[in-house]
């Protein structure tokens, strides 16, 4: 078993989506990026911090460890990149059903880097 990482390094409950609300909000108002591994959506929020969710659907990951994996991963990934993203949003991250396996941290980091860069073209100011 892995040691806790240090508080510094955690994404802290406000840096996390949690209601349905959120997440439909995000999918109906959001923009979709489209990656190798990951579909993100993203959409402005009122606060001055960058907000994730996750979701990997069980229809076409059947098992929890794998799903459980898969989301481990996706919030390293955006947890070590989160400085290259624009400030004030709430991203919605969905694994790609297009590609069945659980991917790993360079794939996932790849995705949300070039998100990164789409979105300092699409809001420049």
């Amino acid at each position: 078993m892995h040691p806790p990482k240090p508080r510094g390094e955690r994404l802290i409950k406000e840096q996390r989506l949690k209601s349905t609300s959120d997440f439909r909000r995000v999918f109906n108002l959001g923009k979709r990026f489209r990656g190798q591994a990951i579909n993100v959506y993203v959409a402005p929020n009122t606060m001055n911090t960058n907000r994730l969710g996750i979701v990997v659907a069980s229809r076409y990951f059947k098992q929890a460890n794998t799903r459980n994996r898969i989301k481990r991963l996706i919030r390293e990934a955006f947890r070590k990149n989160k400085e290259a993203l624009k400030t004030g949003f709430d991203f919605v991250i969905e694994k790609n059903k297009n590609a069945p396996k659980a991917g790993n941290l360079k794939e996932y980091t790849q995705d949300i880097l070039l998100l990164g860069q789409k979105l300092e073209t699409l809001f420049k100011q």
